[in-house]
């Protein structure tokens, strides 16, 4: 499998070492089979989603973003999140296994976690690359690693 993981840090490092121990990594997204993108308000990445780009899309895409509950957020990050999970559900229409997995860092936590703590680069890690790998019939979700956040 040929797999492209865009973005810089902790998180898209100890995924890349993970995927690269059994599948070949791509330093640009066309001709791949799958996509982890890292999303944030206001890059590009999300327009990479866009049900409406053309069929060159892979038949698997996560897209991964830090955690929020959307309480008391800024409404432009409510509003990408909402965007997100719109842009999966659709592209689930093309065929395309679509997810998006959304992580709490420690310097994010405020809320209780039922764990005790935020999770690991390399836990993140591990669950992205389950969704990413793994066959299934997991399609238009979201998925939250987060240590059991209690609300």
């Amino acid at each position: 499998m040929r797999i492209y993981v865009n973005g810089a840090g902790e998180i898209p490092d100890a995924l890349r070492s993970l995927l690269s121990l059994r599948h070949t990594l791509s330093a640009e997204p066309s001709g791949c089979d799958a996509w982890a993108l890292f999303c944030r308000p206001g890059d590009l990445s999300l327009k990479l989603l866009d049900p409406a780009s053309p069929p060159a899309l892979p038949p698997v895409i996560l897209a991964l973003m830090p955690y929020s509950d959307c309480e008391g957020e800024d409404p432009a990050l409510c509003a990408f999140y909402g965007s997100a999970a719109g842009a999966i559900r659709a592209l689930g229409r093309r065929g395309i296994r679509a997810n998006c997995l959304r992580y709490s860092r420690p310097e994010d936590d405020t809320d209780p976690v039922a764990l005790g703590r935020a999770p690991e680069p390399s836990e993140i890690a591990r669950a992205a690359a389950y969704f990413i790998t793994e066959p299934g019939f997991i399609a238009g979700q979201t998925i939250d690693v987060n240590g059991g956040v209690i609300y």
